[in-house]
């Protein structure tokens, strides 16, 4: 650890993490710079940067204090780079930052005011996707908040959807929220530590994760449209971010980290991480990814990403066996081009699948039928699931 910060240390912690890419750190520090009149400490977490990056960084905080650089070691997720943030933080305001958004004039100013009028809250900016002329929000229009439940006399959640959002997003002045995007977060260091460490199991859905951590903590979240920032996905990946960003995205430990959330929050309704993972995927290839944009990629090149059918039995802590949906079901029907049905819910019963289907895909209703009805067969012979009713398929 580098500690470049002679001088007593502000009361405005700054922590630079890594999310996915390297590419626009530097850009992103000096924008830091440049619109924040307040002094701050940073700390940067080198989480695997390519020297060429890293190179960019040491420039723009060449000369300046209060700077604190953590080189643990190898690639590490967001999560376990806040933590690391937290850990040099003692007290004042704490900014968590993913290196690729662009702030504007004034942000911190309007993000401290936002913390000091709703106490013991985290505050969240108005943040757009892409350039500020596009005037597009980044905001994951799904996620309303967090209901809880009871089922059988056990307490389940679910993850409310979010039709009310568009109306926070329209008020005037700070409203509370209950929907988040983690690409930046300032609290109190005392907020953050009532809200514990985040979890470094998982590699997507950390916003949910964070969600349901302050819903159970009695936190509000709120939102300074104030404090105007930019994020940016990757055009194209640089010299050196080929095998981070496969380590960041990988598919596996996502579906691992859905199966965990799952369980660890006993949720019902999990938007599946695999689409985004999945779009992750193909970012790191301009032309493979303006071919899925515009759903003209190949199947052969689908096949080489991610795995087919994948249908596993997950016991979840009420004790009840349900059927996890991990990946995609692909039909060929009659020769036509494959569709590909992306399922949205993490956990369904079968009957919920065929329902599901049945809804989007009427026209292939009962091949899609005949396929799940397959597989629910082969798992009721094998023992490992209770039969649950559903319709014959017609005889082909």
């Amino acid at each position: 650890m580098i500690d470049l910060s002679p001088q007593a240390e502000p009361n405005i912690t700054i922590g630079l993490v890594v999310k996915e890419k390297y590419n626009l750190a530097a850009q992103c520090l000096e924008r830091l710079y440049q619109y924040t009149s307040r002094p701050f400490k940073l700390v940067i977490v080198d989480s695997g940067y390519p020297d060429q990056y890293w190179q960019e960084l040491e420039a723009v905080i060449d000369g300046r204090e209060h700077v604190k650089v953590l080189k643990p070691g190898g690639y590490l997720t967001a999560n376990e780079s806040r933590n690391l943030v937290l850990q040099e933080t003692r007290h004042g305001y704490v900014c968590l930052f993913e290196n690729d958004t662009l702030v504007e004039d004034d942000w911190l100013a309007a993000m401290i005011a936002a913390c000091d009028s709703a106490t013991n809250s985290v505050v969240i900016p108005l943040l757009y996707e892409g350039p500020r002329e596009n005037n597009q929000l980044h905001v994951d229009w799904q996620m309303g908040g967090v209901e809880i439940v009871s089922e059988n006399n056990k307490q389940v959640r679910y993850i409310k959807h979010g039709g009310a959002l568009k109306a926070d997003y329209g008020k005037q002045g700070v409203v509370q929220t209950e929907s988040i995007e983690i690409h930046v977060l300032f609290a109190m260091n005392e907020t953050f530590q009532k809200l514990g460490k985040f979890d470094e199991f998982i590699n997507t859905r950390e916003h949910h994760d964070f969600a349901l951590i302050a819903h159970q903590a009695g936190v509000p979240i709120v939102l300074q449209p104030e404090a105007r920032m930019s994020f940016y996905h990757a055009p194209s990946l640089g010299i050196g971010e080929f095998e981070p960003w496969d380590y960041f995205w990988d598919f596996e430990k996502s579906i691992v980290s859905q199966k965990y959330l799952i369980g660890k929050w006993n949720l019902r309704n999990l938007p599946m991480s695999y689409p985004v993972v999945r779009a992750q995927q193909y970012r790191q290839h301009p032309l493979i990814w303006e071919l899925f944009k515009s759903n003209a990629l190949p199947l052969w090149i689908d096949d080489l990403v991610v795995p087919i059918d994948c249908f596993e039995l997950v016991e979840r802590q009420d004790g009840e066996v349900r059927l996890f949906v991990a990946g995609v079901h692909r039909l060929n029907l009659n020769g036509h081009a494959a569709i590909i049905i992306s399922m949205m819910n993490g956990e369904l019963t079968l009957g919920d699948i065929f329902l599901r289907l049945h809804e989007c895909y009427t026209e292939a209703a009962d091949r899609i039928l005949k396929d799940i009805y397959d597989v629910s067969t082969a798992l009721s012979e094998a023992g490992l699931l209770v039969s649950i009713p559903l319709p014959q398929p017609e005889a082909e």
